[in-house]
């Protein structure tokens, strides 16, 4: 690293440098949302989005990934499922491992779980960039939804039973 430093003190950063540089800075930005209170995260993201829309996307989905359903409890899950397109998640469900798989699957009817392995095992191969784009579509439906307040996706909060 001695030799980076000294290139980077004669020539500048590498764009790959400066890319990996805003890519630590957004992953600390993410793990400092995390642990603030769930109403100020979502200000300082509202006030990101009215500055940069982009930033703010990335920031989001640093925060809540498709893999990350695992945490979510039952009840979210149900509320979830009322929403999600059954097509897009076939497709979605391709390449997710099998925890998050038996997340949707647990929480929806067998006769449904059971169509829906059918059409993953039967249905023609698709690219993985559309398999990525419906995972995103899942993830920002369920973002929508915790902005709303309708589930949460910190765990516990407001859908615990007392």
């Amino acid at each position: 690293t001695r030799v980076q430093s000294y290139i980077e003190a004669r020539l500048g950063k590498t764009k790959e440098a400066e890319r990996a540089d805003t890519g630590d800075v957004i992953d600390r930005a993410a793990s400092i949302l995390q642990a603030v209170d769930h109403a100020l995260s979502q200000d300082i993201l509202q006030a990101i989005d009215e500055k940069s829309p982009a930033l703010g996307t990335d920031l989001r989905d640093r925060l809540f990934k498709f893999d990350d359903i695992v945490r979510l409890n039952d009840m979210d899950m149900r509320r979830i499922m009322q929403e999600v397109n059954m097509d897009t998640l076939a497709i979605a469900l391709r390449t997710a491992p099998m925890d998050v798989r038996e997340k949707f699957f647990s929480n929806m009817s067998k006769r449904a779980a059971q169509g829906i392995k059918e059409d993953m095992n039967f249905s023609s191969k698709i690219k993985l960039s559309e398999v990525e784009v419906k995972q995103k579509e899942i993830t920002s439906l369920i973002r929508d939804l915790d902005g709303r307040g309708e589930i949460s996706i910190r765990g516990g909060g407001r859908n615990e039973y007392v």
